[in-house]
């Protein structure tokens, strides 16, 4: 039996003196060497002032998918949910040719919870429900990942 290739990304070495950007780097890397299907165009936007995607896919047919850093290796509750929220909508009201819209976070989500605590997964399929109507509602097409 080998054993498990388990990546621990608190040991995640500094980019431009932060793991954030660190991470941020990575997911732009792994983008850069295995693009989306039918992407024509990445664009690195970077932090700061991005529009809520670090980087951005441009495809063929004109929709764009975003994809969104969230370096949350500890806590993932409602401050992180909210942070999440904020991104995408920003991203929405950025690039209004955004159908998909991809969060990568440097964990697996638990399943478990105490109590009547939510778990993380649950936490997230409820956020993604509700990111879901209101995108509907608001009569744009997406998928979150």
């Amino acid at each position: 039996v080998m054993p498990s290739a388990g990546v621990d990304f608190r040991a995640i070495r500094s980019h431009r003196n932060s793991q954030h950007a660190a991470f941020e780097e990575l997911v732009r890397q792994l983008l850069v060497v295995d693009p989306p299907a039918g992407c024509t165009r990445l664009e690195h936007r970077g932090p700061g002032a991005d529009g809520g995607v670090e980087v951005l896919a441009h495809r063929g047919d004109g929709a764009q998918a975003g994809w969104q850093t969230k370096y949350f290796v500890d806590d993932f509750g409602a401050d992180q949910i909210r942070q999440i929220d904020n991104s995408l909508r920003s991203a929405l009201a950025t690039y209004p040719k955004l159908t998909e819209y991809v969060v990568a976070l440097p964990r697996n989500l638990s399943g478990a919870a105490e109590g009547k605590a939510l778990s993380q997964r649950q936490r997230w399929e409820r956020w993604v429900a509700g990111a879901l109507a209101s995108a509907t509602a608001a009569g744009r097409p997406l998928a979150i990942e």
